[in-house]
């Protein structure tokens, strides 16, 4: 007889990635019985809109949970991977009770200072524009009805080396800042995995 998993978990990498590092930090947390999920971009598409990305992860989840309809939902967003579920569960609030936890990780929330310099005058220069966009009001909306965790780095001066600190806070959520950790390396890092784990209320992983 067929077994329904305990959980299905989206893993969404950000700009300029693909989906390789997102699997292997899901594999890495260790969920039993669970269906991961790491729809992949495509590196150079990420550099373009994030419309036809938004779209495209909906449409992968909105597969996933059409086929297991009562199997609750764990999400982690990297960077603009964080945007992008913030963006897809703004437009499907319905899909809120089935969501247990939500984590972003590096995700500039109240938007990327970097994103701005390459667009000052918004004027629509790629992805730049949207990644510049300040979601927090939106973001703080989901938490308060979804448990967010919201993890940043202190890597070079208040920043992760691309996104500040300041950018990834907003209320309702709990937010991490841990140290020395890069923006790309967040993907993989001990210190984020036992944090994400916490969250879960799981116990540490024995090495």
């Amino acid at each position: 007889m067929f077994q329904s998993p305990d959980y299905l978990l989206f893993a969404q990498h950000g700009w300029a990635d693909t989906s390789v590092t997102m699997r292997t930090l899901a594999n890495r947390l260790q969920l039993q019985n669970t269906v991961i999920i790491t729809p992949n971009l495509g590196f150079y598409r990420t550099w373009w809109r994030m419309t036809p990305l938004i779209q495209k992860v909906s449409a992968i989840a909105q597969h996933y949970l059409n086929n297991f309809p009562k199997v609750p939902v764990k999400i982690i967003g990297h960077s603009m991977g964080g945007l992008i579920w913030l963006d897809i569960l703004q437009k499907h609030p319905e899909l809120w009770s089935r969501v247990e936890s939500l984590i972003l990780i590096a995700s500039p929330v109240k938007g990327a200072t970097l994103a701005r310099l390459i667009d000052p005058f918004r004027l629509g220069i790629g992805v730049a524009r949207e990644l510049a966009r300040n979601r927090q009001y939106l973001a703080e909306n989901i938490a308060k009805a979804i448990p967010t965790l919201s993890i940043a780095s202190n890597y070079f001066l208040g920043t992760d080396g691309t996104i500040s600190i300041h950018s990834t806070q907003f209320q309702y959520a709990k937010c991490v800042c841990i140290s020395g950790v890069s923006h790309a390396d967040l993907r993989i890092s001990p210190q984020v995995i036992r944090n994400i784990r916490q969250f879960w209320g799981l116990p540490p992983q024995i090495n």
